[in-house]
């Protein structure tokens, strides 16, 4: 018995069989019509014989050239073996992942002569495992140095995507410190929301535990220490969408009025060991960097708008989200809280205006 590893071996071990079957059986019927010839040539009966051994030779002949015309088109079509293909050399497409995780995943990352920090291009030379990669493969170095101590958590400083890279901290966004940082975008959600620290999980590994969340907002609470202007929120809807030239006669100085439109990027120091329940998230602080340096400003989140100034954090957002993930058993997690506050159109800029309002996180389902 032949043991075959694949079709190729087992169609090669059938042809061979066939051939000499066909080879044999050519002969032995020629040796047939031979014996046939010898015994009847004296009978008349070895035209029969004759034809037996024409047929024979005939068969022979057409095995041989069959063999001969395969042979020569391609020998590989009478050894019937699987053919061998060369050896594929793999290359690795690595993209979309800064240099410092690649490097950290067994990639090989060039910087040159520049150093390892944000701004800087690498060149990927070599995946895991000594894998080519792709020519022209790059990445980006995110590295940055230095801390925030302002929050009431420290903050590291984070790599911010522009024209020119640059590192920067969330509570340095804001009105008279943007020439710092030459070429820097003005501050909006993309880059307020690029400058969260990573949120930290309990040991189940899926509950939050704590995150500083920066984002874009132009709440007055936020931008202005003590909140002393009050233009209402017709004439604050036209400085913030049409411009500076509509501050004249509305009480906004043109100071005021450039924060304003500019807005700034704010911390929310989201410590879910603080919320226990809907209402703790209304006392959860929100702080930022106004003026200078020495002139902070913290509120909470139950102070920020959900109108016209709001930014892409408000109580309302935060609390129906739920991330610090209250739960009563029965319902899922976007399903327990809900805001019970004033709709956009409600609110009104000046804190003795909407001070009369209700603002807050409450449980949606009464207990029993």
């Amino acid at each position: 018995m032949t043991v075959v590893s694949d079709l190729g071996e087992y169609l090669n071990a059938l042809y061979k069989w066939l051939m000499v079957a066909g080879f044999t059986f050519a002969i032995v019927m020629t040796m047939i019509g031979g014996l046939q010839y010898v015994i009847s040539a004296g009978s008349g009966g070895s035209s029969e014989g004759k034809k037996r051994i024409t047929n024979g030779v005939t068969g022979l002949i057409l095995l041989f050239c069959v063999y001969l015309i395969l042979y020569t088109v391609n020998p590989y079509l009478v050894k019937l073996q699987v053919p061998k293909l060369p050896m594929i050399k793999t290359i690795v497409l690595a993209t979309g992942d800064s240099c410092e995780n690649m490097i950290k995943a067994g990639y090989t990352v060039d910087a040159g002569d520049k150093e390892k920090k944000c701004g800087t291009i690498g060149k990927v030379t070599k995946a895991p495992e000594d894998k080519q990669v792709s020519d022209g493969t790059t990445c980006d170095f995110t590295s940055c140095t230095g801390s925030s101590d302002y929050y009431s958590r420290p903050s590291s400083a984070k790599c911010a995507t522009a024209t020119n890279p640059f590192c920067v901290q969330c509570d340095q966004i804001w009105n008279g410190n943007m020439d710092k940082f030459p070429g820097a975008p003005e501050p909006g959600n993309g880059l307020c929301a690029g400058l969260s620290d990573k949120p930290e999980f309990k040991p189940d590994g899926t509950t939050l535990q704590r995150q500083n969340i920066c984002f874009f907002t132009r709440d007055m609470d936020v931008l202005f220490v003590s909140p002393t202007i009050d233009p209402g929120i017709a004439t604050l809807n036209s400085v913030v969408t049409l411009g500076l030239a509509n501050k004249v006669g509305a009480g906004v100085s043109a100071s005021s009025a450039k924060r304003i439109i500019q807005g700034v990027c704010a911390n929310l120091d989201l410590n879910c060991s603080k919320v226990s329940k809907c209402e703790d998230y209304d006392n959860l602080n929100v702080e930022s960097l106004t003026v200078k340096k020495a002139v902070g400003n913290t509120t909470n989140l139950e102070e920020l708008e959900t109108g016209i100034m709001s930014g892409t954090i408000t109580l309302k957002s935060v609390c129906e989200s739920n991330p610090c993930n209250i739960s009563d058993g029965a319902h899922g997690q976007n399903e327990i809280c809900k805001y019970d506050g004033p709709s956009d159109s409600d609110w009104n800029i000046y804190k003795k205006t909407y001070k009369k309002l209700k603002n807050d996180c409450v449980p949606r389902w009464n207990k029993k």
